[in-house]
């Protein structure tokens, strides 16, 4: 018999304790049996919130549900350890900088922040019940993750899909980094549309439009549109840069925007992706007065060459092969900024300055010497690093960079063989890879994070030639490890460390122990697991985390990484807004825990479709909760008329309404079955409350109450119900049991078996259930008897139990009479004294039934 109330904290315990004793969710590494799935590793970001359990319960659903199905599941958790995050999180946590301590001892508190911030997220992820195989679990800066990222690395050069060049890259000047395009965001300003006055050699006036004053000591041409008749005949001329006084050209370029300001565009190195594709169609000189602190600076002759982080060691000198390669333009055409004729007490008050600043005083500047024509507030739209929320500059740096603009058609094959879940998200990706016009940039100038395993020789007459290591001496540091032959005067070492991206993108390869079939670790398991049955993931990192890890299986393998993807929405706080510390809308799960319990927290996850935002609710929780105590309730109800771990069988199951319960789960099996295949948790999970609260309590459980009590005990109608009862609770469990674990598996024990609820191949079949036609609609006969009789009460203000003296059916043919085994059911459910069958044309909206009762 089941305790008078069920308390979650203690069956919790209980059943995490249970668990991971058991084992009962180890991988068994069965080869034609396994379900693979690539989780997302979460970025070690110190702060826990609901939306960080949200999508993870979502893939947790699957994955129970495939172990039930007799799959073999491989269900692993990494650990996104390294990168810019974490640096973040060292920083706040010891009130420090990296350059303060220097880069080992960095690297080493880096270690010990991710290591506590591990810890909290498994102890999240146990509570509510996550089933992984902790035996798989990886992180993205382990030596074996270090190792197989090298080996991506190599095989990717080898390939010639990795290229290392000087040129123009979106910075972030608050982390002193390059980032990818998939790294960026767009976020409205507030600005100012600055009309600026330019003139001819002729000294005709003209004017321009721009919203970045600060970069005319930068513009080296102005564009207008061959078509735009109020300035053809100043094509070819010359146009003077205001209080610089620099003569640039005047080009016509299809790309300029007639409509667009005053229909003339001054081109700067570097304001824009435009600028970059003007400077190179047209060989124009280039003036980087951007410094990598996002600072004007207006001495230096660009291009600037170091990387950002300050070590022993510089970076290669660029040649005057790379310049003309990068640019198309002989050193000799470099003009230091300094040699313009600024005046020197212009060009010192804004050098040093923050771009924002510059600006500032550019325009006070403009508009002192009459030169600003109009200032118009406006907000636009402006590039901005995801992670910092800068706003980016472009400057030419020596970058690593894996092509994928040549492979755009054979990626967007590879896009339509995968099965996307919801199918509309495919879409997102299509457009993502249609829009790219950047090659990825993967090298990041910070610490923390996987090394480049290269070198570049210093060696006479190979100056500049790029080394990789071996990949038997893998994983390597090129800052304190050397290639073969050579010594350390010889080389310098690659200093920058991968994207974080590069590595999150061979997860699959990482659970495989493999990049392919030729790059791979000892005891690998790659023909095993690779490719995966499913990816899951949210929505935001289709462009990052599904693009690049379609590509890289593209060419490590030319294969798909998994055969399903599947996509979950965001979790939205109350305003309608993602969940994020910054915003101040975050909720701590573990008081939600401590409330509500994993079950009700799971219930709420599995309320969200694929694919779609869901705002957190109160109310949701409520309703999860009081379906974890009504299935209790009923569970303790149907314990009264059962044996604990008796024998299971339908074979006594031979009332109609015990049939008619019977083949509505049959049903429902049916149709949980298929949404979970198709990954359609929340359509599932529907089905099955839906037969639960309705069909199996409201319905069921009064129908066959009284027979199950019964006054002839071990009679025909009384065993059946008993029967009955037992086994479709059993399989309601079952059906319950990937959503609600732990109520589930504490019930199960209980009643029904010592092994546990979620074994492999414990997912109820249709099989196990006969399928009565006759007794389902003799059963649906019933129930909208018994529902009309149930509103004639509670229109009369009696209870549903009060006593009917004769109750009148009125059937329009014969064959909608009730049977005698559902009649007696009816009756009794009723407290009808009396029932009376009448046969006449009806007139009701259903055609079926006319219902009266004489009360009493």
């Amino acid at each position: 018999m089941l305790k008078e109330k069920y308390g979650f904290k203690e069956v919790e315990d209980k059943c995490n304790i249970l668990w991971e004793g058991s084992k009962v969710y180890k991988w068994n590494g069965e080869k034609d049996n396994t379900f693979t799935i690539d989780t997302p590793p979460p970025t070690i970001s110190g702060k826990l919130h609901i939306g960080h359990i949200f999508s993870y319960c979502h893939t947790d659903f699957i994955a129970r549900f495939q172990r039930m199905l007799g799959k073999d599941v491989f269900y692993p958790i990494g650990f996104d350890d390294n990168g810019l995050p974490t640096e973040r999180l060292v920083e706040q946590t010891y009130k420090t900088r990296a350059k303060e301590v220097g880069r080992e001892k960095f690297i080493e508190m880096c270690h010990e922040v991710i290591e506590k911030s591990k810890q909290e997220f498994k102890e999240l992820f146990k509570s509510v019940g996550i089933s992984y195989d902790w035996d798989l679990e990886y992180h993205t800066i382990s030596k074996e993750t270090v190792t197989l990222s090298q080996m991506s690395f190599i095989d990717l050069y080898n390939k010639g899909y990795a290229y290392r060049k000087m040129q123009p890259i979106l910075w972030d000047p608050v982390d002193k980094t390059a980032i990818a395009q998939a790294e960026i965001e767009d976020k409205v300003f507030e600005s100012s549309l600055n009309t600026i006055v330019f003139s001819t050699q002729e000294n005709e006036q003209i004017n321009i439009a721009t919203t970045r004053p600060e970069l005319l000591p930068a513009c080296v041409a102005v564009f207008c549109h061959p078509e735009d008749a109020r300035y053809t005949h100043l094509i070819g001329k010359t146009a003077v840069v205001p209080i610089t006084e620099t003569k640039v050209p005047i080009i016509a370029d299809d790309k300029v925007k007639i409509d667009k300001g005053t229909g003339l565009v001054m081109c700067c190195t570097f304001g824009d992706e435009l600028d970059i594709y003007w400077q190179q169609k047209h060989n124009l000189p280039m003036k980087i007065i951007i410094d990598q602190d996002g600072r004007i600076s207006l001495y230096d002759v660009i291009p600037v060459l170091d990387t950002g982080i300050q070590e022993k060691e510089p970076m290669p000198a660029m040649t005057e092969e790379d310049i003309m390669s990068a640019y198309g333009q002989k050193k000799e055409e470099w003009i230091p900024v300094s040699a313009t004729r600024m005046t020197d007490d212009i060009l010192n008050e804004i050098n040093g300055l923050k771009v924002k600043e510059a600006r500032k005083r550019i325009i006070e500047i403009l508009t002192e010497k009459e030169l600003l024509i109009e200032s118009t507030n406006i907000s636009h739209s402006v590039k901005c690093a995801e992670r910092s929320g800068a706003p980016l500059e472009i400057l030419p740096t020596y970058q690593w960079f894996i092509k994928t603009l040549e492979q755009k058609a054979q990626v967007l094959d590879k896009v339509k063989e995968c099965n996307w879940h919801p199918a509309t998200m495919r879409k997102r990706m299509e457009v993502w890879i249609e829009g790219l016009n950047w090659d990825w940039c993967i090298s990041r100038q910070r610490y923390f994070g996987v090394p480049f395993p290269a070198w570049y020789s210093n060696r006479k007459g190979e100056e500049g030639k790029i080394i990789l290591a071996e990949i038997k001496d893998l994983p390597i540091d090129p800052l304190k490890d050397l290639p073969k032959g050579y010594s350390k005067e010889e080389v310098i070492p690659d200093q920058d460390v991968m994207d974080t991206w590069a590595t999150s993108s061979i997860t699959p390869q990482l659970s495989a122990l493999a990049v392919n079939s030729e790059f791979s670790l000892p005891n690998h398991r790659y023909d095993t697991i690779f490719p995966a049955d499913l990816r899951s993931q949210s929505h935001e990192i289709i462009r990052t985390w599904a693009f690049y890890t379609i590509l890289k299986a593209h060419y490590h393998a030319n294969s798909l990484p998994w055969k399903n993807i599947m996509i979950s929405g965001w979790c939205l706080a109350d305003d309608k807004k993602k969940m994020s510390k910054s915003k101040g809308n975050i909720i701590t799960p573990h008081v939600i825990l401590e409330t509500y319990g994993a079950d009700v927290v799971r219930y709420w996850a599995a309320n969200s479709r694929l694919g779609v935002d869901t705002v957190y609710s109160e109310n949701i929780f409520k309703i999860g909760k009081r379906l974890v105590t009504k299935l209790w309730n009923a569970s303790k109800f149907v314990s009264m008329f059962m044996e604990k771990y008796q024998t299971l069988s339908i074979n006594s199951a031979h009332e109609t309404m015990d049939k008619w319960i019977l083949s509505k789960l049959y049903k429902v099996i049916e149709r949980a079955t298929n949404n979970l295949l198709q990954f359609e948790y929340c359509e599932a999970l529907g089905v099955i409350e839906e037969f639960f609260w309705k069909d199996f309590c409201d319905n069921y459980l009064e129908l066959a109450k009284k027979r199950a009590y019964g006054d002839k005990v071990d009679s025909e109608a009384n065993l059946s119900a008993k029967q009955s009862l037992a086994y479709v609770l059993n399989i309601i469990l079952r059906l319950f049991a990937p959503f609600l674990p732990y109520i589930t598996e504490e019930i199960y024990h209980q009643l029904y078996s010592y092994n546990s609820v979620h074994n492999q191949s414990n997912w109820p079949s249709k099989e196990e259930l006969i399928y009565d036609k006759y007794s389902e609609e003799m059963g649906d006969n019933v129930i909208q008897i018994l529902n009309i009789i149930r509103k004639m009460k509670a229109d009369n203000n009696v209870s549903v139990k009060h006593l009917i003296k004769k109750l009148v059916i009125k059937a329009s043919v014969q064959e909608d009479k009730l049977d005698q085994s559902a009649q007696d059911d009816l009756q009794a459910v009723c407290n009808a004294e009396t029932i009376e069958w009448m046969q006449s044309e009806l007139e009701t909206e259903d055609g079926k039934y006319i219902v009266n009762i004489d009360l009493y």
